[in-house]
């Protein structure tokens, strides 16, 4: 894997405070060896929520989560 030296983009508001590791990756993601797909388990419980800041258009293609 090469390392990233620069990324450019919007980024999303994320605004929360204390978040819990459980919010950024469930455990149920965690039980493989593998770091391969585990981008689709991240935020997946804020995600749910039709609402969320990550599928609003201005964000849906955002590389940073600030």
């Amino acid at each position: 894997m090469a390392p990233i030296e620069k990324v450019e983009g919007r980024a999303i508001p994320f605004g929360l405070k204390n978040v819990d590791t459980d919010v950024i990756i469930p455990a149920k993601w965690l039980k493989t060896i593998s770091r391969e797909g585990l981008g689709k388990g991240a935020f997946e419980t804020l995600r749910a929520d039709p609402n969320n800041l990550f599928d609003q258009p201005e964000y849906r293609q955002a590389p940073i989560l600030i």
